[in-house]
């Protein structure tokens, strides 16, 4: 998991936004790289928050997995999820 400041999608001029904060997930797949977005906040204070929410539902739910791909699909899956 990674926390990255990236510009917003649209921009908010009104309230003068012009970065943001998400949670990424990256993984690896045979050869291949992926990444997932978790979650968006407007402060790193608030994408703490975030990924404490989301610690929190995972070890609720940590005896369900059985491998990785049972763990990326319990994260994506997830309340927590970007539209």
């Amino acid at each position: 998991m990674e926390g990255v400041c990236v510009d917003p999608e649209p921009p908010d001029a009104k309230l003068g936004i012009d970065r943001c904060w998400e949670l990424r997930l990256r993984y690896a797949i045979g050869e291949c790289t992926a990444t997932d977005v978790l979650a968006r906040a407007s402060t790193r204070a608030d994408l703490q928050a975030e990924l404490g929410s989301i610690l929190d539902a995972f070890q609720r739910r940590l005896p369900d997995i059985s491998d990785p791909i049972d763990a990326c699909r319990l994260l994506r899956s997830d309340d927590n999820s970007v539209p």
